[in-house]
C-alpha cells in the first residue's frame, strides 16, 4: 500500500480517486507509527482527500495510541461544513 501514502501526501484527490478504483485497499491501514491516510491528509489540512477519504467509509476518529485523537476539530468542522 506505499503508494496511496505518497498519493495522499500529496493531496492529489483525483490521483487517489483513480488508485483507489484500481486497487483494493483498506482505507483505515495504519502505518508503522499507528497512523492511517486520514492521520496524514490532516496533518496537510487536505480537505478534499479527508472528504473523499469519508465518502469512501474511512474512519475519522481513529485514535492513535488508544488516548489521543489526532485529527483536528478544526479539520474534522471543515469536512462536515462541505459536505
Amino acid at each position: 500500500m506505499g503508494d496511496v501514502w505518497w498519493i495522499v501526501k500529496s493531496g492529489d484527490v483525483d490521483d487517489l480517486k483513480e488508485y483507489v478504483d484500481k486497487n483494493k485497499i483498506d482505507l483505515n491501514a495504519t502505518n508503522e507509527q499507528g497512523r492511517s491516510l486520514a492521520h496524514v491528509a490532516a496533518d496537510y489540512n487536505f480537505v478534499d482527500i479527508l472528504t473523499y477519504l469519508h465518502s469512501k467509509g474511512a474512519k475519522m476518529d481513529v485514535r492513535k495510541n488508544k488516548s489521543f485523537l489526532f485529527i483536528s476539530l478544526f479539520t474534522f468542522f471543515k469536512i462536515f461544513c462541505l459536505i
